[in-house]
């Protein structure tokens, strides 16, 4: 059979020797997977601790006679054993590759990776475990059948290592699969283990050979015998050897298998970094021109400013982001931003080739350290690159490629130059990033960290409360209250005490909604306390009105328990409604909770909430919902530690209160990253909790995370965002808005109300609101310049009717929803009112 002539040059380099491999046909593409074959790679595992040198060359003679190549697991308790490893590696480049295995609990299992936790991490644990190999910086990183808790290894890749596998059974998934953090799941793994017959073996092996599917063999020793270790592996390379000569697999070293993915996608990339000068002049002029080269060809770098700042006697480059990348990409993610800037002011750290060089990967403040691999002064080659990338795992490895002026100096340097990365990404399938699009490649979770760090930083500037740095005045303040609490005195029901959820007025007619959520009347209960401690209600008309609310609110029969029901009318007692929402009732306990501290209302309270079955109600993750009959049990959501707060306050939850703990740096990383999967990260519920009974460390992180990011974006667009749950004036009508917490730049989502068939998403930013309410609990909970002047622009825009103040005004076109006002965007401001002005204490300690 015929084979490419540029696979065999690929091959070439990595052996001292060329020689011809006999592994039949390969496609085009550099060993990348025909669709008849499956690619197999051999890892020898558990070599036993008394194996000699001499006994493993005697165990892999067989293999490397049929030229079948192999991975092999370094053994830990044997350094001679290991150094014969990698002296094979280096006499055998292509037929040997050295691994370190994670063993299965080196990870915490909470389904990411930790950039934090030094002992526990896989990232930790891959320093320690190569530090006996003297500094080696193993291609593969191998994990062997990992715990069922885990979902992610991602960030392995940063610590230096290029391909990280992980095996699992064919039972997991019979399919070869790439996740989001690039690491490679190759579950069609087959154990072949000693204490098993040969005949075993070779069924499995035919059997994973059968179709396309990637597989990898485990062959483990143990303590097998060398004789039957010896006959062992000669029947495993003979047959391999047959069905390779049959063209059923293709035989590649494990590593091969991240050429590229399924999809043709190169599996390997690069950060290309040109110096740039302090002053004009011709190195400069030469580098502008190389630059221009690069970006006509298609290829993404970074710029590294010309002078290095010292800092620990190494230096760290000053970078910013250039090329093809989208422009909007800018620097604030990377570096440092002063000679005496402390490790928050950087995501990204980049140091030159030096044994004084900290280790790869994240450390313990969440900074990536990334070495540059290559550093080119002169005119360099193809072949001369991929030498200086052997000291940190050849092509297949993520590289920094730094190229200093003198080295593009000439137009011949520069044609050189860009000949040579032409080649690294025709024939060594080497993708050239940008430097955002390289920072995701080896850590998908950089931008998480990143607005980790901005929110740390922002919490940082907050100063201690002053009344007299609040710029809104008391009279102001409450003023603001008095038009809010207007909202619930026009039109209340005089049987229930509630008023419309929402209301739309205008010169010509008035329309309401007329089913009411129990958060709506957990809101209407919070306005009327903040209006009774204000001084707008008469405490006994107050304390009536709350006696009516709580007598109104539907209790039913839900699947044999005593349940309030989600829905109600707000003017009457009536109610078709057999469901149960355990977000609403979570709001509604916290109100009745802080009603219940009113001595008048305390024994009604109680025996309402005595009387309903919500014990029954509490799935693992958070309150249940029953709808249509059938109980549903969600998964944790936006709402839930809310919610749980609501159940906790009435004895239904054992654990403590969590208020004033500390996070520490891998809690926040995780907490966004969680919440980022949730749903956009808005105002509510997390601020209600701060308000209502105290600030918490997520709250506060995910607090400071949204108004960092809203405090940015009118810093560059000059556009006040406020961002909530929200009812719109027009379709969808209700949308849950927020933070994408791994968006770069600042990224605002929007979600409508789920409706059958699946959530519709909200299209376009023209869809964003500057949120009364959320602009109130911002300047309640983070009063600073930004949020004060928005709660201005707020009070221009949404407080101008009689009524209360209106939902808001869509951001982008400052256009306000004129009308249009509901009772949790007036209950909320009431509460937000209520907390300044008595000295921003949790509501439920008045």
């Amino acid at each position: 059979m015929k084979t490419h002539s540029f696979a065999l040059t690929r091959r070439a380099f990595l052996q001292t020797t060329t020689f011809w491999l006999g592994w039949g046909a390969v496609t085009g593409g550099a060993w990348s997977q025909n669709g008849s074959r499956s690619s197999v790679a051999v890892i020898l595992s558990n070599l036993g601790r008394t194996l000699s040198a001499e006994d493993l060359n005697a165990i892999l003679g067989p293999l490397f006679a049929n030229l079948i190549p192999v991975g092999l697991v370094l053994p830990g308790a044997n350094e001679d054993l290991a150094e014969t490893i990698f002296a094979m590696a280096e006499k055998r480049p292509g037929l040997v590759e050295p691994l370190i295995e994670i063993p299965r609990d080196a990870l915490d299992g909470q389904g990411s990776f930790d950039p934090a936790v030094e002992a526990a991490n896989a990232a930790a644990h891959f320093k320690e475990a190569a530090r006996p190999y003297g500094g080696f910086k193993p291609l593969s990183l191998f994990l062997n059948e990992p715990n069922e808790a885990w979902r992610s290894v991602a960030g392995l890749r940063s610590v230096g290592a290029r391909s990280v596998f992980v095996r699992g059974t064919t039972g997991d998934n019979a399919r070869r699969q790439t996740t989001e953090d690039n690491v490679e799941w190759l579950a069609n793994g087959v154990a072949l283990d000693a204490s098993e017959p040969f005949a075993t073996w070779r069924d499995a092996i035919l059997s994973a050979t059968e179709g396309p599917e990637a597989a990898v063999f485990h062959v483990s020793l143990g303590d097998a015998a060398l004789e039957d270790a010896v006959a062992r592996l000669s029947g495993v390379a003979a047959l391999l050897k047959d069905l390779r000569d049959q063209g059923r697999f293709n035989s590649l070293l494990p590593k091969e298998l991240f050429y590229r993915d399924d999809q043709g996608r190169f599996a390997q990339s690069a950060l290309l970094l040109l110096e740039q000068s302090a002053a004009p002049n011709a190195e400069q002029d030469a580098m502008a021109e190389f630059s221009a080269q690069l970006t006509e060809a298609g290829f993404a770098f970074g710029v590294v400013h010309a002078a290095p700042i010292s800092r620990t006697e190494r230096d760290r480059f000053d970078c910013v982001v250039a090329g093809t990348g989208d422009q909007s990409e800018r620097d604030r993610f990377v570096l440092v931003k002063d000679a005496n800037a402390g490790p928050i002011d950087a995501t990204l750290a980049l140091w030159p080739p030096s044994d004084a060089a900290p280790d790869f990967g994240m450390d313990a403040t969440g900074t990536l350290n990334l070495p540059i691999g290559a550093e080119v002064n002169a005119v360099a080659t193809r072949n001369l690159l991929r030498e200086a990338f052997a000291r940190t795992g050849g092509v297949f490895s993520d590289q920094v490629i730094l190229i200093r002026a003198q080295a593009i100096g000439s137009e011949l340097a520069r044609s050189v130059m860009l000949d040579a990365i032409r080649q690294l990404h025709a024939f060594d399938l080497i993708a050239f990033k940008s430097l955002p699009g390289f920072l995701e490649t080896l850590y998908p979770g950089i931008w998480t960290v990143d607005r980790a760090h901005e929110a740390q930083v922002f919490h940082s500037t907050q100063r201690a409360y002053d009344p007299a740095q609040f710029s809104s005045s008391r009279e102001t303040l409450m003023a603001d209250a008095g038009l809010a609490w207007a909202y619930f005195t026009r039109a209340e029901n005089a049987a229930t005490g509630l008023s419309a959820p929402t209301r739309y007025v205008s010169p010509g007619y008035t329309t309401v909604n007329r089913t009411i959520t129990l958060w709506d009347v957990g809101s209407t209960l919070q306005a009327v306390i903040s209006a009774i401690e204000l001084g707008l209600e008469d405490r006994d008309k107050g304390i009536n009105r709350i006696k009516r609310i709580v007598n109104a609110i539907p209790t039913r029969n839900v699947l044999g328990l005593t349940l309030p029901v989600a829905e109600m009318t707000f003017s009457s007692f009536e109610t078709f409604n057999r469901d149960f929402n355990g977000c609403d009732v979570g709001r509604l306990l916290v109100a009745l909770k802080r009603a219940a501290r009113i001595e008048e209302l305390r024994e009604t309270i109680e025996a309402t909430v005595g009387g309903w079955d919500l014990s029954e109600t509490l799935g693992s993750t958070g309150p249940i919902d029953i709808k249509n009959g059938k109980i549903i049990r969600t998964p944790s959501n936006h709402c839930s530690a809310y919610a749980v707060e609501g159940y906790r306050l009435w004895g239904l939850v054992a654990e403590p209160f969590s208020g004033g703990l500390e996070q520490s740096w891998s809690d926040k990383v995780r907490q966004l990253e969680t919440t980022d999967n949730l749903s956009p990260l808005g105002m509510e519920p997390y601020a209600l909790r701060a308000l209502e009974v105290g600030a918490s460390g997520d709250t506060d992180l995910l607090i400071d995370a949204l108004v960092s990011a809203e405090t940015e974006a009118f810093r560059e667009e000059g556009i006040y965002y406020a961002l909530s749950e929200t009812p719109l004036d027009r379709e969808p009508w209700f949308s849950y808005q927020g933070l994408d917490v791994s968006g770069r730049p600042v990224t605002f989502a929007a979600q409508s109300q789920p409706v059958p068939g699946g959530a519709v998403e909200v299209a376009g930013a023209d869809q964003l609101v500057l949120g009364a309410k959320a602009a109130y609990l911002g300047a309640a909970l983070r009063p600073a310049p930004f949020t004060q002047a928005r709660l201005e622009r707020v009070r221009d825009l949404c407080g101008q009717e009689t009524h209360g103040f209106i939902v808001g005004s869509y951001a982008k076109t400052g256009v306000p929803m004129t009308g249009y006002s509901d009772a949790n965007t007036n209950g909320i401001i009431l509460e937000a009112a209520d907390y300044i002005l008595n000295g921003r204490k949790p509501l439920l300690s008045h």
